[in-house]
């Protein structure tokens, strides 16, 4: 059987080799893009992953500290010393809701602490149960990290009152001398310094007051 121009229908032998190379390169170019898909999905979804895991952390951490309260340790001459202590790298507070730790049926302080681990390049929060006579340096912590080997540095700011009415902002409690130790600061300031992102993500710095703090100042100023 012959088409109009005398030619033989269906395809020469020519004619299929050329559809077939070109068939393998369509399916070689999909094969390609469909992995570069995949992989840039793959990675997309690592980042957003590591990204949720931070977020999720400072915001923990955030919500803690908001709920510090005025806590006393009680030597054998039952002195007070103020629980809460802060260092530019760490703070230890007290609070009354754990995240690590049991809830215990009877209402009471849980002791919360955060710092930097240069050596594994993240911020450990830990937890203990809390008892005034217990020994600050015999508190055993229940410990998590955050940011494990994502973390360069830790950076801790506290909103003092250094007379009535005016506030300034210190690196260490326990360098200000103040009219009232036990009192707690109106705001703590975290900045956390992250690896350098690919995408030039950088995690601002976060201001959280403490509700006790602050609650205590607004009191204290009002006309």
């Amino acid at each position: 059987m012959t088409s109009g121009g005398g030619r033989q229908g269906g395809f020469t032998l020519i004619e299929l080799v050329i559809a077939m190379s070109l068939l393998a390169a369509m399916a070689a170019i999909l094969t390609g893009g469909l992995s570069l898909s995949l992989r840039s999905w793959e990675a997309g979804k690592e980042r957003m992953e590591e990204h949720h895991d931070l977020t999720e952390g400072f915001l923990m951490l955030e919500g803690q500290v908001r709920m510090a309260r005025t806590a006393f340790w009680l030597n054998e001459k039952n002195e007070r010393t103020p629980v809460f202590s802060g260092k530019p790298e760490e703070i230890v507070f007290a609070a009354g809701y754990p995240r690590l730790v049991p809830l215990g049926e009877a209402e009471g302080w849980y002791l919360q602490k955060i710092a930097f681990n240069p050596e594994r390049s993240s911020i450990v929060y830990a937890e203990s149960w809390f008892q005034p006579a217990m020994e600050p340096e015999k508190v055993r912590w229940t410990k998590t990290e955050i940011g494990k080997g994502r973390i360069k540095s830790l950076h801790l700011e506290y909103l003092v009152q250094v007379e009535p009415g005016k506030f300034a902002w210190t690196t260490s409690i326990a360098d200000e001398k103040r009219a009232d130790p036990a009192r707690l600061p109106k705001s703590v300031r975290i900045t956390a310094e992250t690896e350098a992102e690919k995408d030039g993500f950088a995690w601002p710095p976060m201001e959280v007051e403490i509700t006790e703090g602050a609650t205590t100042a607004r009191q204290e100023n009002k006309p």
